[in-house]
C-alpha cells in the first residue's frame, strides 16, 4: 500500500484531500463509508461523537477499513502483499491515531470478520 501524503477526511458528501494527490480507489472506498455514515447519523452529530468517543471512532473506522481492505483484495492479486496491507491497516486502527483502544489482533479481526451487510449503509 502506497503511503498517502496527508490526512483525508469527509464531511457530508465531500471528501477533503488537502495534499491534492490522486486518491487510490481503496481510499475513496474508505471515505465513502464515512460519507454514508454521516448521511445516516448527520454529519455534525457524527463528527461531535467521533472526536470525543474512542469506541464510536473505532466502530466507524473498522467498517471503513473493512471496506477498504475488501477493495484492496479486488485490486491486488498478490496474497502476500494483501497480508502486509492488512497488517498495516490493523496497525493504524490499533495505533495512536485512534487512541490505542484496541489491540492489533482485535483490529485484524474487526477488519476481516465484519460481514458485508455490516458495512452496507444508505445507498449501498
Amino acid at each position: 500500500m502506497e503511503p498517502h501524503g496527508g490526512t483525508i477526511y469527509t464531511y457530508e458528501d465531500t471528501i477533503y484531500n488537502p495534499s491534492g494527490e490522486t486518491l487510490p480507489y481503496h481510499l475513496l472506498a474508505h471515505e465513502v463509508v464515512h460519507m454514508k455514515q454521516q448521511m445516516n447519523d448527520g454529519a455534525d452529530a457524527w463528527w461531535s461523537r467521533y472526536l470525543i468517543d474512542p469506541l464510536f471512532r473505532i466502530d466507524k473506522e473498522s467498517k471503513a477499513y473493512a471496506v477498504q481492505y475488501r477493495q484492496i483484495c479486488k485490486e491486488v492479486p498478490d496474497k502476500n502483499h494483501r497480508v502486509r496491507v492488512l497488517n498495516d491497516l490493523a496497525s493504524m486502527l490499533s495505533g495512536p491515531i485512534y487512541g490505542r483502544v484496541i489491540t492489533h489482533s482485535a483490529a485484524l479481526k474487526m477488519i476481516t470478520k465484519l460481514k458485508v451487510e455490516d458495512t452496507k449503509l444508505v445507498g449501498s
